[in-house]
């Protein structure tokens, strides 16, 4: 084992087999001791060279021949051959790669390996030295982008070193790495001398460079080895290279600058910024690269006083000193400008004009303005009420003064201004007073100067109108709300009522008086209070004993506010006073005596909650609560809680202690002035299932044969609980953890433990500890656990099977008589004596003429030695060849051999089998080649597929292991490229990512050319390719099938037809067409969209239909389970399963169901001819019940709603389905089916759960009829489950049979009660009725019509008898699960098993099939020859008619005829064409209706 360091740590464990040699065994020599000997080669030597010819090697024993073998890390550059004929001899051969430089000298193992009974191996070591020649060519150092880079100053003398040259050469003898150095193109410049240090060189200038004339020069060097080259491109010249070398000549000052002009003319406005760049700059020019950018400026004339302009060095940009003013006098400027470059000095004249910018603002005659001679609500409007005027300094430009407003909008809406004159008017009357009023009405006029870029000048004017009276008083106080403690005396102070008025002056003097006051009941009060006319202050007026807020809380006082203007204006309010609490009223409990019980378990926490009243409020209403005696106080405590007392026990108390079993406390609660009120509790204690069931013995060991029946007694165990009653009483079970394969049972009642349904193999499991569980009643139950170990006792129930999966192959065309193929050893997983030694014989054919059968190798190509010696002693058996062999004529042969055990003993119970032998006629290329076409389709799902290998460029060529001898080039067309390519090695063809989709007769097409080797010939074939797009609403609407007896690449290669010489069907064409067939439609329709190899040696195909919409999975599955047999037949492959169930074995608690795990990754099968790409989906065994685990979504999508329907969200964020007609479901499901005696329809079967509820309703008038059927079609055989479900009519009333694998039970009803009375006539009546199947594990129960009929059956104090309409009972056995793969069956059936099912099919409807709160979509698509009644219900929607409109479903009665509607949310009425009342309802309202006698409803509102 080899174990890691990680956390946690893995390991991997492997076998090691030692063989031990006898000791007078003798190895295999070699003719000479090559291990001592060194062997010269070239080290460019081509691929077959030999290198040590002709070693020999003697096997030492009896079978002269030997292996050899090559040492795996010599293969990558030798190999090994021996020559034909002579197979003790071997030559050593050099592969392509052999380089000196990498390792000169190689060690080479190779063994010799003789084919004794043991094997013995000798190995020698000979080294390989290799020889180095002249084939590494020179490389240059030190490059940059492939090339040298110097420099050189200009007017540099000749002889000026330019660079330094190095190169190297790899080979490692002198001569061919020695290198000189010549200039091949620049040598009229430059010359190139040898450096000082090894392959070097230096290369020098010839004559002084100019850069004004010539700036860069290209010098190409080449270097070259001392010695003839030994490459086949260069021989016999020497190896050389070729490098360039960039001379840059670099720049010295050697001449003036110059001004291009001698004046230059500059405009700059005065409003330019200081700093800042004038353009254009006036630049000096210089021929000189290095002094270019690098001159320095000065002014030297013309530049005011103070300086006017800088200038910047560089590039010559004057820019400004100071701020230009034109109306100061810098109006122009006539500059002198100098430039130097150091050695060098140029002038020239720059005259500047300064342009005149508008830059003084608008002055007004006065900052502020203001006016007074104004009334407020004056209409005397329009009116002048001021004028305003402003000047300009800028004298010379076209000054034109224009006015405006500014200011808050509510403001100047009231005035205007002349824009030339500057007069303002008022245009609105004018409201001195908040809220909508200004005292001040305050704004701004702006002056602007010219049209265009003005600049504006401000003033401020301020208009005070006059007040009048025009408002009445307001109350600020808000809410107007006082409160005043109860019983408070008089002259106590309650509020202080603000309020103000907008008015100035007399006209806003606000007093109070009082009007009227009245308590909450609206009696007068009058004089309980008073108010101070000038502040507001209200005080109480009344004795204390007047006031008491447990009689009358509240009083309301009507308060006049009225102001002193002339004349008065004034305000009426309500002012609510509310008395507050003083503490005069003590608690008072609401029960004198509380009464409860209270569990042992309960070790702390609640026990009863007692809760007392205080008529006061607040912090005077809190109560607190206590226990009055010591002995109280030993378990309990009272805790104060939201006003209550919470009674909470905290010290544990014992049932089994009589003093412990009841309880009388005196609890008392007092308010905070210490008040108090006294209740007692009584607490009965009740017991408490504590006690786990004790399983005696609590370990046992059993033993068992494997051959053992189901239902064989093991062992029986014995168990007891000392709790009472329904605490005491237990079940045994099994832990499923345990016994995962339902290998065992245990009777829950008796304790006997017996074997299971599945058998026991002691070859995969020889020792199964299980636990055992008896679980109580209890609540919780509790559990006690024992452990029994089985031992399972050996048979001889396996024959012998080969050792090892032999795989042997013979090469074709080589004489291969007396060959030995293989050596067949044996094994048997028996336990000894059951096993070795081993017999070995041929099968004969019956009459002696071979091939048969059973026989299909004859003697005449293999041969059969029996070795009952070997191994030792165990027996082995030789295959060996008796011809030469052709693969192109047979590429398999298949050798059965029978093989027994027990071999010397002559024991009955000796197994005997046959193990087939393949052995593989290993290929040869010695078929030419012919071009062939390769089919691909390819359905790409989603269109997510991409980059993806979809297929193999199909040749024809009878050779088909000559893939390597092949190279495959894209041919054309070119534009085809983008969507596909083709490995040049392998031939696999890769399709791009996004290539649109196509039609079959529209493929794209494109061509390959195959090149082989081998014949140096070359074909074109054609690849043709068509793309489908695959949504997921296809996949998820598809069935499938698993086949036996074939493969994927089988399902899709087109056959050869012997007869005709022309192609059959695939199996995929077979099933494509068979099913479109069957479901009457354009095969267009049908889609086969994965094909797939799974585990067990079968594959799954799966397929969709589609129409508008997809046919469900279950309508295309139901196609082939109806017609198993012509598709068997059809296709050549048998049906192993329909529909796929992963569930099968049970190994869930709880409830399994078939996980479609589509996992969007490409499934590609490629076959010669054709090839396919579906979508990968494996169906996977997910643990849980579906309709538990997956809750409706909260979004729309696609597939929510059924047949079309439109989903979308209400606003509560529920999911709705707007639904065509005659979909009525939740989900646009089709509700109703209806059957006519001799039809049925096919859905999906009832999922796998531990606990189910199932109900569907019925109406008909036949008594005996089939409602439903979920169970297999024919007797199932040992290793499958029989569980079944059936609910039937028989004389008109309902019988259900259900068997969960482990035994059946059948319920039953009559419609009597317990006093034999017919109290529920026969079902079948004409009226629609509801039997609904409740599964909890084993416990079974039928109900029908939700008892709704017994439920005024009872009397005061006794229970209605429900005997009539509700059954229940037990399923036998361990089984919990109905573990059903087969589609569910209902209205009838199409076979007659089980025989204990007796109805004929139904005749009449059904409706909403509910499993698990989902409702089941009755519609079926009509199928030709599928007999699946009719979708709806026709006699109902006869009767029915129009009656309840699109507002209601209508419910019909076949006798008699009636028709009842019932209606849709927002509708009422008979019809339903009533629109239901719509009611807003608001915070705190509510609606309440009062019953009547006459059973009517009264609605009231708030």
């Amino acid at each position: 084992m080899a174990k890691d360091g990680g956390n946690p740590a893995l390991n991997s464990t492997c076998v090691v087999e030692v063989n031990v040699k006898p000791g007078s065994t003798k190895p295999p020599t070699w003719d000479q001791d090559y291990s001592t000997q060194t062997y010269s080669i070239d080290e460019s030597v081509a691929y077959g060279t030999p290198v040590i010819e002709n070693m020999s090697c003697q096997s030492n024993i009896a079978d002269t021949r030997v292996e050899f073998q090559l040492y795996s890390s010599n293969t990558d550059l030798f190999y090994i051959e021996s020559p034909p004929g002579n197979g003790n001899m071997v030559t050593l051969y050099a592969r392509d790669g052999l380089d000196y430089l990498a390792k000169p000298l190689h060690e080479v193992r190779i063994q010799c390996v003789n084919y004794g009974s043991v094997t013995l191996t000798t190995v020698v070591n000979p080294k390989v030295q290799l020889i180095d020649v002249n084939n590494k060519g020179p490389e240059f150092q030190g490059l940059i982008e492939g090339r040298y880079s110097a420099e050189v100053q200009e007017n540099k003398p000749s002889g000026t070193i330019v660079a330094t040259i190095l190169a190297t050469d790899a080979d490692s003898t002198n001569l061919f790495n020695e290198l000189t150095f010549s200039v091949t193109e620049g040598s009229e410049n430059f010359t190139i001398v040898k450096g000082q240090q090894p392959n070097t060189a230096i290369i020098r200038t010839k004559r002084p460079f100019d850069r004004e004339t010539l700036n860069l020069h290209f010098v190409k060097v080449k270097a070259e080895d001392g010695a003839p080259s030994t490459l086949p491109n260069v021989r016999p010249r020497h190896n050389s290279a070729i490098v360039t070398v960039l001379v840059r000549i670099t720049d010295v000052n050697d001449n003036p600058p110059f001004f291009e002009r001698q004046l230059y003319n500059i405009v700059v406005n005065e409003s330019y910024y200081i700093n800042e760049p004038i353009f254009p700059a006036v630049s000096v020019s210089d021929p000189d690269e290095s002094d270019r950018g690098r001159h320095t400026y000065r002014i030297t004339a013309g530049n005011g006083n103070p300086q006017a302009f800088g200038v910047r060095d560089g590039q010559g940009n004057l820019f400004l000193l100071r701020k230009l003013d034109f109306e100061n006098g810098d109006k122009s400027f006539n500059l002198r400008l100098e430039a130097n470059d150091g050695n060098f000095t140029a002038t020239t004249e720059v005259a500047v004009t300064v342009l005149d910018v508008n830059d003084n603002i608008p002055v007004f005659s006065q900052s502020q303005y203001s006016f007074n001679d104004i009334t407020e609500n004056d209409n005397n409007v329009p009116r002048q009420i001021l004028t305003v005027t402003a000047t300009d300094a800028d004298v010379d430009r076209p000054n034109e003064i224009r006015y405006h407003l500014e200011g808050n909008p509510a403001v100047i809406d009231h005035f205007t201004i002349n824009p030339t004159s500057g007069v303002v008017s008022v245009t609105r009357s004018l409201d001195r007073d908040q809220p909508n009023g200004f005292a001040i009405y305050q704004f701004t006029v702006a002056a602007t100067d010219e049209r265009t870029n003005p600049n504006t000048g401000y003033a401020s004017v301020s208009v005070r109108p006059q007040d009048m009276n025009d408002n009445a008083p307001r109350f600020i106080t808000d809410p107007l709300e006082g409160s005043v403690l109860e019983h408070s005396p008089k002259a106590t102070s309650v509020v202080l009522v603000l309020a103000d008025d907008y008015d100035f002056g007399e006209n806003g003097t606000v007093t109070y008086e009082i009007s009227n006051i009245v308590d909450g009941a609206g009696d007068p009060k009058p004089d309980y209070f008073t108010i101070d006319q000038t502040s507001g202050l209200v005080q109480t007026n009344t004795e204390p004993d007047t006031l008491d807020r447990e009689t009358q809380d509240t009083y309301r006082v009507t308060i006049i506010l009225r102001d002193q203007g002339s004349p008065p204006l004034d305000t009426t309010g309500t002012l609510t006073i509310t008395l507050t609490d003083k503490n005069d009223q003590p608690p008072i409990f609401q029960q004198r005596i509380y009464r409860t019980q209270m569990s042992e378990k309960l070790e702390s926490g609640e026990v009863i909650r007692v809760v007392a009243t205080d008529a006061d409020i607040g912090e005077n209403a809190q109560i607190s609560y206590a226990l009055t005696n010591d002995a109280d106080r030993v378990h309990f405590t009272v805790v104060d809680e939201n006003n209550e007392g919470s009674i909470r026990v905290y010290t544990p108390v014992d049932y089994e202690n009589d003093q412990q079993r009841r309880f009388n406390l005196t609890v008392t609660a007092s308010d905070k002035d210490g008040q108090e009120d006294v209740c007692y509790v009584e607490i009965e204690v009740v017991d408490f299932n504590d006690n786990t069931p004790q399983i005696t013995p609590s370990t046992a060991t059993t033993n068992v044969s494997e051959a053992a029946q189901r239902g064989k007694l093991l062992y029986t165990f014995s168990a007891s609980d000392l709790d009472s009653g329904i605490n005491q009483q237990f079940e045994f079970s099994i832990r499923r953890e345990s016994d995962p394969m339902h290998q065992f049972f245990i009777d829950p009642t008796s304790g006997q433990v017996k074997t299971g349904q599945i058998p026991l193999d002691r070859e995969t499991d020889a020792r199964h500890p299980i636990i055992i569980q008896a679980i109580d009643k209890g609540n919780p139950p509790l559990t006690g656990t024992a452990t029994l170990v089985v031992i399972v006792d050996d048979v001889n129930d396996n024959y012998p099977t080969f050792r090892q999966d032999y795989h042997p192959h013979v090469l074709e065309e080589e004489d291969n008589v007396n060959r030995v193929v293989q050596e067949i050893l044996a094994k048997d997983p028996d336990a000894p004596p059951f096993g070795p030694p081993f017999g070995f014989m041929l099968t004969t054919c019956p009459g002696g003429t071979c091939p048969c059968d059973v026989k299909p190798t004859c003697e005449d190509t293999f041969q059969f030695r029996f070795n009952p010696a070997s191994d030792g002693g165990n027996g082995t058996a030789t295959i060996s060849t008796s011809s030469r062999f052709n693969r192109e004529q047979q590429k398999y042969y298949y050798i059965p051999i029978i093989m027994w055990d027990m071999r010397v003993s002559g024991s009955r119970e000796a197994q005997t089998g046959t193990n087939t032998l393949t052995v593989t006629i290993a290929d040869i290329n010695d078929n030419d080649m012919a071009p062939g076409t390769q089919d691909i389709f390819v359905y790409n799902y989603k269109g997510s597929f991409g980059p993806l290998a979809i297929g193999r460029v199909y040749v024809e060529d009878q050779d088909d292991w000559d893939l390597p001898d092949k190279t495959f080039t894209f041919a054309g067309p070119a534009w085809m490229e983008k969507y596909f390519t083709v490995d040049s090695n392998t031939g696999m063809v890769t399709m791009q990512k996004g290539v649109p989709s196509n039609t079959a007769t529209n493929p794209y097409r494109f061509t390959v050319t195959v090149y082989d080797k081998q014949f140096d010939s070359t074909v074109t074939s054609t690849v043709s390719v068509v793309i489908h797009d695959l949504t997921e609403e296809a996949v998820r609407n598809s069935g499938a099938v698993r086949l036996k007896d074939t493969s994927a690449e089988q399902f899709i290669k087109v056959p050869s037809s012997p007869s005709a010489g022309s192609t059959a069907r695939s199996q995929y064409e077979e099933l494509h067409m068979l099913l479109a067939e069957k479901l009457d439609t354009d095969p267009a329709n049908v889609e086969i969209i994965s094909v797939q190899d799974v585990e067990g040696g079968f594959t799954d195909v799966r397929y969709s239909a589609h129409g508008s919409p997809y046919y469900p999975p279950s309508q295309t599955d139901s196609l082939v389970v109806l017609n198993k047999a012509e598709f068997e037949s059809k296709l050549g492959a048998g049906i192993e399963e329909v529909p796929i169930d992963a569930c099968a074995q049970e190994v869930f608690e709880g409830g399994c169901y078939n996980y479609m795990n589509i996992t969007g990754q490409p499934a590609m099968v490629n076959a010669n001819g054709t090839s396919f790409v579906g979508v990968e989906v494996f169906i996977q065994a997910t643990e849980g019940c579906r309709a538990l685990q997956f809750p409706e979504p909260n979004e729309c999508s696609g597939d929510y709603c059924y047949h079309g329907g439109t989903c979308k969200k209400d606003d509560f964020g529920v999911l709705l389905c707007q639904c065509p007609p005659d979909f009525d479901g939740p989900r646009c499901q089709q509700l109703h089916h209806s059957f006519y005696g001799s039809s049925y329809a096919l859905y999906p079967t009832l999922e796998q759960c531990e606990d189910s509820e199932t109900s569907i309703e019925f109406i008909t008038t036949q008594a005996d009829g089939l409602l439903l059927y979920n169970g297999p079609l024919v007797a199932p055989n040992g290793q499958q489950p029989t569980d079944f479900i059936a609910l039937e009519l028989l004389g008109g009333q309902p019988r259900l049979s259900i068997d969960h694998g482990s035994g059946s039970v059948t319920l039953t009803l009559n419609g009597r009660d317990l006093s034999n009375n017919q109290v529920i006539p026969s079902l079948a009546d004409g009226k629609w009725h509801k039997i609904d199947i409740i599964r909890k594990g084993k416990f079974v129960e039928m109900m029908v019509d939700d008892c709704a009929m017994m439920a005024d059956s009872g009397s005061e104090g006794v229970a209605p008898d429900i005997s009539p309409c509700r059954v229940n009972s037990t399923t036998g056995g361990e089984n919990r699960f109905l573990n059903v793969a087969n589609l569910l069956s209902v209205g009838g059936r199409s076979s007659g098993f089980p025989t204990s099912v007796t109805a004929p099919g139904f005749s009449g409807c059904v409706k909403n099939l509910v499993h698990n709160t989902k409702y089941y979509d009755l519609h079926y698509k009509t199928t030709p020859g599928v007999p699946s009644g009719q979708n709806g219900c026709p006699r109902e929607d006869e009767i029915c008619g129009t009656i309840c409109g699109t507002n209601g479903v209508c419910t019909a009665s076949f006798t008699p005829q009636q028709a009842t509607c019932v209606c849709k949310p927002g509708w009422r009425g008979s019809g339903c064409g009533t629109a239901t009342t719509v009611r807003d309802l608001k915070v705190s309202s509510y609606l309440q209706w009062t019953l009547k006698s006459a059973n009517t409803i009264q609605e009231r509102s708030s």
